[in-house]
């Protein structure tokens, strides 16, 4: 495998004089002194790192405790996998490596491709035949990845590719590779910068374990130094039809909707387990349908999150339903991908979108707005009405809005209907809402009942005006229309 050297180093810029903002560096440049570069080791990076910390508010209050969701889906590829990469490639560039390879699921071969490439190197991809989602391979093949299919599942792969790093001078990026494990420690230092300590508890997905190893691993730099005064209680959750460690034992043939850690033998399984028993923690399962339902939770919280993520939330309500949790526990659970990653689940569970012709009114019906005025609007937490909102004027008839002192000129003619909401400058699209008593009331007794798109004529007895006139109907007094002179009705 032929490969590309990598031709310069990351440019630096020294800081705008006066300005206390910078960008996110990546995680070489914002933690270099805990990481095993030096001052002429290549940093490969996408600035990667700096992901958001997120409160879940629905979380804290099923659990009782302070739940924040460390979203790693917004690293450069999409997942958590960009933390150990860029140690693990700029290592390799200056070892002079010319190729890497790795195995996955999906999230490492992302990560090595697109990384390999801004390196400049071959990356070299084995997946499991028919056993990645589709938005992670097509990440690998747009970076240019060579990607092999193995008719077998990931231990085999990953199986074969320590065999090809032994044998030939390529080198090895999935997280057996201890540069991985390095820069992806450093997650728990921004858990920790972020909350200013480390918080109680720690949850998060287990597939190849390389995650918890490195997470338990920057926590306890971060004790030693002094910069926590605690150490979290580490919780991993593998799928119920991926868990080895769970069972103790190797699964062949592992099986889950989470393709991210349907993974049977763990390559830091030992690692995993020390992290869980140092810490006072465990490893357990929990099933696809707790994952799916866990996923579905995060998206309604605006989180869309990939499904092997949505592990460690399934993981949470399974400690507070087993009391495992105490009230007011600080909590972190890590999502380690974006929902984009693998999109199937998120439109198969959805509806079709249905279709309606080009209509105002159609719209309005299937977004459910039949029972609010017509074009309500707020504006600095003030509710708003345009003129052709359901309102009713003070003692006359009026164009105008509830408020508006203003009636039409004494040139009108008593007209046979309202003037042309065209020829005001009303618009002529929207319907007088079904609720008000106009819509069914009739031309005798002083009341008019529309026909037309756009009629919204108001009556003294309408029980649909505001019991306080909205301040932007005096805006709207202000536009005064007055009469064409083509009207029949008046203005000759």
């Amino acid at each position: 495998m032929a490969g590309r050297a990598h031709r310069s180093y990351e440019p630096t810029f020294p800081p705008r004089a006066g300005s206390s903002r910078r960008q996110w560096r990546g995680v070489i440049e914002e933690y270099r002194g805990r990481l095993p570069v030096g001052a002429d080791t290549p940093v490969v990076t996408l600035r990667e790192g700096g992901t958001p910390l997120i409160h879940s508010c629905e979380l804290s209050g099923l659990t009782g405790c302070e739940v924040w969701l460390k979203f790693e889906g917004a690293n450069p590829t999409g997942s958590f996998k960009d933390r150990g990469m860029t140690v693990a490639i700029s290592k390799a560039v200056e070892a002079g490596a010319q190729a890497v390879i790795c195995a996955s699921t999906g999230n490492t071969s992302a990560s090595a491709a697109a990384y390999a490439a801004k390196a400049r190197l071959v990356c070299g991809v084995l997946i499991p035949k028919g056993k990645i989602a589709l938005g992670k391979l097509a990440q690998a093949l747009v970076h240019g990845a060579k990607v092999i299919q193995v008719d077998g599942n990931f231990d085999r792969a990953l199986e074969i590719c320590r065999t090809l790093h032994d044998t030939y001078p390529v080198e090895l990026v999935n997280s057996v590779n201890p540069y991985r494990i390095q820069g992806q420690k450093t997650g728990a230092f921004e858990v920790c910068d972020f909350l200013g300590r480390a918080p109680d508890v720690h949850v998060m997905p287990v597939g190849n374990a390389g995650n918890i190893t490195a997470y338990w691993a920057g926590y306890r730099e971060y004790r030693q130094d002094g910069l926590a005064d605690r150490l979290p209680v580490m919780h991993g959750f593998q799928a119920a039809g991926a868990a080895p460690i769970v069972r103790g034992r190797v699964i062949e043939s592992p099986s889950t909707i989470a393709t991210a850690i349907r993974i049977g033998n763990p390559a830091s399984w030992k690692q995993a387990v020390a992290a869980a028993d140092e810490s006072g923690g465990s490893v357990r399962a929990v099933t696809d349908r707790d994952i799916l339902k866990a996923y579905r939770r995060l998206a309604a919280e605006g989180v869309f999150a990939e499904m092997a993520s949505a592990a460690s939330v399934a993981g949470l309500l399974h400690l507070r339903d087993t009391g495992d949790l105490t009230p007011g526990q600080t909590v972190v659970c890590v999502l380690t991908g974006h929902g984009l990653k693998d999109p199937d689940w998120a439109i198969a569970g959805a509806a079709q979108p249905p279709v309606v012709p080009p209509d105002v009114d159609a719209a309005a019906e299937l977004l459910g707005l039949t029972g609010a005025p017509a074009g309500e609007r707020t504006h600095g937490g003030v509710a708003r009405s345009p003129p052709w909102a359901c309102r009713c004027p003070p003692a006359a008839r009026t164009w105008a809005p509830a408020s508006t002192p203003w009636r039409w000129p004494s040139t009108w003619r008593s007209p046979s209907g309202p003037p042309s909401p065209v020829a005001t400058g009303w618009s002529p699209r929207v319907r007088a809402p079904a609720s008000c008593p106009r819509t069914t009331a009739t031309s005798s007794g002083g009341r008019w009942s529309p026909t037309a798109p756009g009629r919204a004529w108001a009556f003294p007895t309408s029980p649909c005006a505001p019991a306080t006139p909205s301040p932007w109907n005096a805006v709207w007094a202000r536009r005064r229309p007055r009469p064409s002179p083509g009207w029949p009705w008046g203005g000759r």
